[in-house]
């Protein structure tokens, strides 16, 4: 900005003769008048050089200063892709998901997580919403997991952190990240975690800065779990920046019955394309249950057998069990299903 080299001349000018002295500005890339006029307070301003990124501690594509290695970056260069959840989570990246309260996300990621991620990764996951014995253990346990399985999952619940806006939270967000060698952060929920008002663009302009811009720095994938705005069609609730920020969002929903949906609503690249749906099947019917996972099927006729190998598991059948044995129980159970749907369930259930 061309008003910092004039205060750097002024700062060397006084440092003689003042006790103390530091270039202040406005975190959210904006000049000290536009700051004010924003609506932003003076106590709002951070020293120059606060914000700025150091010099890259973990990732092998930077030099020791923080700038790009070439060497390295093009020999890393790859047509594969490198996922964390495919094809949800890819390494690195960052992603938003969406949904009316009440329909899955938290209970989807959680559950994603400890079957799909720690097996093979560190997650540090931040949670101010959900409670910690009433909800979160509880669900840990109708997932199957106990204490010992989750030596990967690095899990704060209501934290004190700053903002993830500021530069103190972000700065403590990618501390965690790294001390316990994180591959995937996830946020539950973004608004419980900005200190600036949801609807301003400024505030996820800082949150991408200070969090999301350091973190994708380092290769680590980041997840935030966001509300919809009165019209869900329209996506995040608040500033349209929330948008910008991201490299995929997804939205999710509960039909109520046996699925979930996931759609993804804005993607970044082609690894994951925009209004790709995946049904996610509900097994165990409530997260009470001894054993709740999702099933992911990826189109509707593939849904519509896995529903029908449902009810043939459900009449004790046996999984090589024929096409006349099968019949015999559904007539038997009072269960109407055409032939060939009867027999693309036989199929799968031998497969």
């Amino acid at each position: 900005a061309p008003g910092i080299p004039h205060a750097k001349t002024v700062l060397a000018a006084i440092t003689a003769v003042a006790k103390s002295a530091v270039i202040m500005v406005s975190p959210y890339g904006k000049d000290v008048t536009d700051h004010i006029q924003s609506g932003h307070g003076l106590d709002e301003l951070v020293p120059l050089n606060q914000g700025t990124l150091p010099p890259s501690s973990g990732n092998p594509l930077l030099n020791t200063d923080g700038s790009v290695n070439w060497t390295a970056a093009f020999e890393a260069t790859s047509d594969k892709i490198e996922w964390i959840i495919e094809p949800f989570i890819e390494k690195g990246m960052t992603h938003s998901l969406y949904g009316i309260p009440g329909h899955g996300k938290s209970l989807f990621v959680m559950q994603s997580v400890v079957h799909h991620v720690i097996p093979h990764h560190h997650v540090l996951y931040v949670d101010n919403e959900n409670h910690l014995t009433r909800v979160v253990t509880k669900r840990l346990k109708s997932f199957g997991m106990t204490p010992d399985g989750l030596g990967s999952l690095h899990f704060y619940s209501f934290t004190s952190l700053p903002g993830l806006d500021t530069p103190q939270g972000g700065a403590e967000i990618l501390r965690l990240a790294q001390l316990h060698h994180a591959s995937l952060v996830v946020i539950d929920t973004t608004s419980r975690f900005v200190q600036g008002p949801e609807d301003k663009a400024d505030t996820f302009t800082a949150f991408y800065n200070y969090t999301m811009m350091p973190l994708k720095r380092e290769d680590i994938a980041s997840l935030r779990l966001d509300h919809p705005g009165k019209d869900i069609s329209r996506g995040t609730r608040g500033s349209s920046a929330k948008l910008g920020d991201v490299d995929y969002e997804f939205s999710i929903e509960d039909s109520g019955g046996m699925y979930r949906k996931l759609t993804c609503t804005k993607g970044r690249t082609e690894n994951i394309s925009k209004s790709d749906a995946i049904l996610l099947r509900k097994h165990g019917i409530t997260e009470n249950n001894d054993r709740f996972w999702h099933e992911w099927v990826y189109d509707a006729a593939q849904a519509a057998v896995s529903d029908d190998t449902a009810v043939l598991d459900s009449l004790g059948l046996a999984p090589d069990a024929g096409r006349d044995k099968v019949k015999t129980a559904l007539a038997a159970a009072g269960i109407p299903m055409s032939g060939p749907r009867m027999q693309a369930a036989i199929r799968a259930r031998k497969t």
